[in-house]
């Protein structure tokens, strides 16, 4: 009777070996296919339907992975089903002003449609709960899993909520240019610190008939004498930098300044000052405070 307690204790013990050794090699195997999958959703718009228990009401939540800043976008936004039913990428596209890649549907838990308290967590556990219900052998079951593991893994740093409560506050504020930002190698800000009406704009005109992408046009009364380049500090836009330096001469200065990349969302950031003022407007006396 002992022989036989003994060789079932080491049965069990054995067979729990080779369990936990499959277990680890499914988890690694699980691991590297969404490894080789997240290189699918890269730089992709996602859009996820959240549709809630009131069919009226849907909240969808759009998320884009920044792969050269490692950063995470995601936004809530409500959509009625007056305005859009059922939603689609093109629909998606036409409506938030942006490029979906894909849409995914995640089941919400919530009874009642609270835009406000959205959060990650609820995002997370709507990931989630798609998982357990989609088939591991559908190719969303992988884009599911991937962004559940990615949203979980984000640091506060890495990953940028916002939440609109309507579809004016989202258009107002212009996401499309957070997408195309991350889309493009190397975007520019300009700037204009000097009080004279449509500077940046000109200048803006003069980049991208260079070939250079502008991402935002904007003014400040810093009032600037020389024109300054502000940078991420980025390999990519190397040559982008020596090409302002080209157009903008009198901007000898390039300083390093993540802060305020981050804040005119773009990678290289010109502060057109006073030398970039055409000689006509100055003689004429057209600047403005």
């Amino acid at each position: 009777m002992q022989k036989v307690l003994t060789f079932f204790k080491k049965l069990f013990f054995f067979s729990g070996i080779v369990i936990g050794v499959l277990l680890l090699f499914i988890f690694g195997f699980i691991l590297v296919l969404s490894h080789l999958k997240s290189s699918a959703n890269r730089d992709v718009v996602v859009l996820f339907k959240n549709t809630f228990s009131d069919e009226n009401n849907s909240l969808n939540t759009l998320a884009f992975h920044d792969s050269i800043d490692n950063s995470t976008w995601v936004y809530h936004v409500p959509v009625g089903k007056e305005i859009d039913q059922p939603m689609t990428n093109q629909s998606a596209s036409q409506l938030f002003g942006l490029l979906i890649s894909k849409s995914l549907s995640l089941t919400v838990q919530n009874e009642v449609a609270d835009v406000k308290d959205f959060s990650k967590n609820q995002l997370q556990q709507n990931l989630r709960e798609a998982i357990l219900t989609a088939s591991p052998f559908e190719s969303t079951f992988w884009d599911y899993w991937w962004w559940w593991w990615h949203i979980r893994s984000r640091s506060s740093s890495q990953l940028k909520i916002r939440t609109f409560d309507s579809i004016d506050s989202w258009r107002e504020y212009a996401p499309e240019r957070d997408f195309q930002v991350s889309i493009q190698p190397c975007s520019i800000a300009v700037v204009n610190t000097t009080g004279v009406t449509g500077l940046a704009t000109e200048v803006g005109d003069i980049l991208e008939r260079s070939g250079l992408f502008v991402a935002r046009l904007t003014n400040n009364q810093s009032n600037t004498n020389n024109s300054l380049i502000l940078t991420k500090n980025l390999e990519e836009c190397d040559e982008v930098i020596e090409a302002l330096s080209i157009l903008t001469p009198n901007s000898t200065e390039v300083a390093i300044d993540e802060a305020a990349a981050t804040r005119y969302r773009a990678r290289v950031v010109l502060l057109v000052g006073k030398d970039l003022i055409p000689t006509e407007e100055v003689e004429d006396g057209s600047e403005t405070e």
